[in-house]
């Protein structure tokens, strides 16, 4: 149905990372919640594209970027893993977002599937 086209257009047009989407509620928002892998220590500059949508990203429990407020924000992360929580919900068209990212002395780029692993009870399993 929709849900799986809006899952199949984020992960082959947009995103390109490897994760797993689940839909809640009957309201069209998409989200994503595992880890972000900080390769480094510094100040980290996030923003969004080209949206479709309304789009926020969490880290931690701390709301980033919202489209709805502000679409761009610097922020110190320490090296390491930190959670982070994204949460879209469709307009009426394509669906489209793009989440970028500045790394210290890196240019801008869409967050790469290196540095994102979805939260463990995402995963595939072998069930007995």
């Amino acid at each position: 149905g929709t849900a799986i086209g809006l899952v199949a257009a984020f992960l082959t047009a947009v995103m390109r990372w490897d994760i797993t989407w689940s839909r809640i509620g009957m309201h069209g928002i998409t989200v994503w919640d595992g880890n972000l892998h900080a390769p480094e220590s510094g100040l980290y500059r996030f923003r969004f594209g080209e949206t479709h949508g309304e789009m926020k990203v969490v880290i931690g429990k701390e709301t980033l970027i919202d489209t709805r407020a502000n679409i761009e924000v610097e922020v110190e992360l320490v090296e390491g893993e930190h959670r982070i929580r994204l949460e879209y919900l469709t307009s009426a068209g394509s669906p489209w977002f793009e989440v970028l990212w500045a790394p210290p002395g890196q240019p801008e780029s869409r967050i790469g599937p290196e540095y994102l692993s979805p939260e463990p009870e995402y995963m595939f399993r072998v069930v007995e």
